[in-house]
């Protein structure tokens, strides 16, 4: 008697039972169950709900909220048989057999509750339909901007080189059907909050590269940060309002420190003001609290359903709110703080202070040291301190710091009443400490600016830290110095509803944080960290194990990723640029280093040197789910390694990845599914233009993998590998250089 006989027998005799139970209850009969049809069609039906395989049943662990498994009357813990008289015995079984109907069409899943059996009918809808949260606004598309005309006319040269392939090797009607079923992909969703940029990428997926070097551009190292929030806003898809300049006030200590800090201040809390003036107090404080409820939810399971229905409903509350705060308003705040970052402003302000006697005024309780001037003004206190070694521990609206070696704390909870806070120091090896939600340049419905003018610093956060913001606009500007960032999570470069900027010029700096962060785009953000100079290290691992339970594994979600809130919310743009030739250290988790992720785009960048990249699964240019990830590398002797899967320029479901690098003797190690492949109609690339460079992966190297996740869209995958001159070494006994082919759905690999 064979192992595989008494198997089925077994599996068989588990079947019955269930069913002679389900009879024996009262309940209505259930019909016999069929076996799973060895083929069915795809019409993208879908009913929210989600079931794990129990004893030859699904056991339903989540049914979302207003979805039509919900109205049907599914509840978690129901033991799902089967639907439609077929017999379902696996996940995926139940997934292929609800595609195949049709929105609008009726399913009956025949159910077991305890002792009592049901059937349970339930309407079928579409993804537009399930995750409605996206299509409240009633907009039908995302218009373009003019520089997506330019973007589209011009022909890149990574794209002219693919293009030529794609010709050679008779792949055009191919690639073709695949661009047509990205662009049909995206009217599967509301277009609520979705970003123009994202969108242009993922109908032009060849221009991916030209699209993310014009963004980095938007952020060049020669610019300042009037142009950078200009940038933001442009790229946030935000209209600026037209904002007289400010009326100024002359209090002491002088008509010229008042003009240069508390103008500013004035105009910039007007601004905050007025971008939550469609919002009463009651519904500002549920906001607030509601962020900080959202983004611990989004820390310990990242899917904003996992708790309960009372949870989750508080979840999209705080969303729509988020929708109604003007963010172009935050923008114009913080463009009035702007200046303030700028050398010749920091050299007026260092003489406007020269003659400032010490402080008269009662300090506030948490600041020692020695202080030149203290005012409690309409916005909050301003302070300020000499060069000596002070101590900040209380809080203010503007601090202004003439040198010393300083410590900031900001405390346990933030002051609600301080819409703009600013910090300004001018000198010193300084320590930042920051224990709640937005701080050290974060912030939380408002706009916060930290300068730091030189030093060797240390900044250790929490959560919406170190140029971070959640309706709002942080920004951490540091001018010089070897400096630590250390963070919790959606930190150093990370914003939902608004902009978060790190801006670091030049040093050797160590950045650390969990997760979410370090170039991080949420739903309507755009994160950016650009770093000047400097041979720098950042780290995004070790804290949140990875959600596919991978042991020694860990989350990383970050180093230029643009992610959104699967189902609720579209991602935004996460930017990590290196300017300088440094040589860089770049070590994180799952989903990181140029990786989009649901509507997101995210881009890494680096300009020069010879960099290692150490990443796990869906990292170094790679996305997932509708998004857009790239990583471009211009120069240098770099180092690729990965240890999973879909890395290094590798995309999955509807996405476009890409991993472009320049110059030098370059090596690739990765797993499975890397090294310009692509699965489930997505479009991978790698293109390396020149140097002698060794490529290991377990599976890839231009391969188009399957196409069975979500059936249904007619098209193949773009696996797309491309390499220039040099001398190149590939493990696939078929790759080989001066050497071109094709392989099935659809796999284009040249080396010149």
């Amino acid at each position: 008697m064979s192992v595989g006989w008494c198997h089925n027998m077994k599996r068989q005799l588990c079947i019955a039972m269930l069913c002679a139970i389900a009879g024996g209850a009262g309940g209505q009969d259930l019909p016999d169950l069929q076996p799973f049809p060895a083929d069915l069609p795809c019409r993208f039906g879908v009913v929210g709900v989600r079931a794990h395989a129990v004893h030859d049943t699904l056991r339903v662990d989540k049914v979302r909220l207003y979805s039509p498994a919900a109205r049907a009357g599914l509840r978690v813990g129901d033991r799902i048989l089967g639907g439609a008289g077929v017999r379902l015995t696996d996940a995926n079984q139940l997934s292929l057999l609800v595609q195949s109907l049709a929105p609008g069409d009726t399913i009956h899943f025949h159910v077991l509750r305890g002792d009592e059996s049901l059937d349970l009918a339930c309407q079928v809808t579409d993804r537009k339909g399930l995750y409605g949260l996206m299509t409240e606004s009633g907009r039908l598309q995302v218009p373009l901007a003019e520089r997506h005309l330019d973007w589209e006319q011009s022909i890149g040269p990574e794209e002219a080189r693919a293009l030529r392939l794609i010709r050679q090797q008779q792949a055009q009607g191919a690639a073709d059907t695949l661009k047509q079923a990205l662009a049909l992909e995206l009217t599967r969703y509301g277009v609520d909050g979705r970003l123009a940029d994202v969108e242009f990428v993922l109908r032009h997926p060849l221009k991916a590269p030209a699209a993310a070097r014009a963004l980095g551009q938007t952020f060049a190292p020669d610019l300042g940060l009037t142009e950078y929030l200009l940038g933001a806003a442009s790229h946030l898809d935000l209209q600026l309002p037209s904002v007289p300049p400010p009326a100024t006030e002359d209090p002491v200590p002088s008509a010229a420190l008042a003009r240069l800090l508390l103008g500013p201040l004035q105009a910039a809390a007007a601004e905050v003001e007025a971008a939550f003036a469609g919002l009463s107090a009651t519904l500002r404080t549920e906001l607030r609290q509601g962020i900080g409820s959202l983004l611990q939810r989004f820390d310990r399971s990242f899917y904003l359903d996992e708790g309960d229905s009372t949870e989750t409903e508080a979840h999209m509350q705080t969303l729509r709110l988020a929708k109604r705060v003007d963010v172009s308003r935050l923008v114009q705040a913080a463009l009035h703080l702007s200046p303030l970052t700028e050398p010749q402003t920091l050299r007026r302000i260092r003489a406007a202070t020269s003659d400032l006697k010490p402080a008269a005024e009662p300090l506030p309780p948490g600041f020692e040291g020695r202080f030149l001037y203290a005012e409690h003004t309409p916005w909050g206190w301003f302070i300020v301190g000499d060069k000596s070694a002070n101590v900040y521990a209380g809080p203010a609206a503007m601090i202004v710091d003439l040198g010393g070696d300083d410590t900031y704390l900001t405390g346990s909870t933030p002051d609600d009443d301080t819409p703009v806070m600013v910090v300004i120091d001018l000198g010193g090896d300084d320590r930042y400490v920051g224990n709640h939600i937005g701080s050290l340049g974060g912030a939380v419905m408002g706009v916060s600016l930290l300068v730091d003018r030189s030093g060797d610093d240390t900044y250790a956060g929490d959560v919406l830290t170190q140029g971070a913001a959640f309706c709002g606009v942080g920004i951490l500007w540091d001018s010089e110095g070897d400096d630590t960032y250390l963070a919790q999570h959606s930190a150093q470069g990370a914003a939902f509803f608004g902009a978060g900027l790190l801006i670091d010029g030049s040093g050797d700096d160590f950045l650390s944080l969990g997760q979410y962060g370090q170039g991080f785009g949420g739903a309507q953000g755009l994160g950016l960290l650009l770093d000047h100079a400097g041979h720098d290290r950042y780290v995004a691992d070790l804290k949140v194990p990875s959600g596919y339970g991978t042991a020694g594994v860990y989350s990383g979600w970050s180093q230029g990723i643009g992610v959104g809130f699967r189902g609720f919310a579209p991602g935004g743009l996460g930017l990590l640029l290196s300017s300088g030739d440094g040589d860089d250290i770049y070590q994180a988790g799952d989903f990181s280093q140029g990786t989009g992720y649901f509507l997101g785009l995210g881009i890494l960048a680096d300009a020069g040197g010879d960099d290692r990249y150490l990443g796990a699964r869906y990292a170094q240019g790679s996305a997932a789910h509708q998004a857009a990830g790239v990583l471009l590398d211009e120069r240098g002797n770099d180092h690729y390694v990965s240890s999973l899967a879909a890395t290094q320029g590798a995309a999955w479901d509807a996405s476009v990845a890409v991993l472009i690098d320049g110059s030098g003797d370059d090596s690739y190690v990765g797993g499975d599914l890397c090294q310009g492949a692509a699965a489930m109609n997505g479009i991978g690339w790698l293109a390396d233009a020149a140097g002698n460079d060794t490529y290991q992966a377990r599976t890839g190297q231009a391969e188009g993998g399957s196409t069975q996740y979500w059936g249904g869209r007619s098209a193949l995958n773009l696996g797309l590998l491309l390499d220039g001159q040099g001398k190149d070494t590939y493990s696939r006994a078929d790759r080989k250089d001066n050497a071109a082919m094709r392989d099935s759905r659809v796999g284009l690999f040249a080396d010149d």
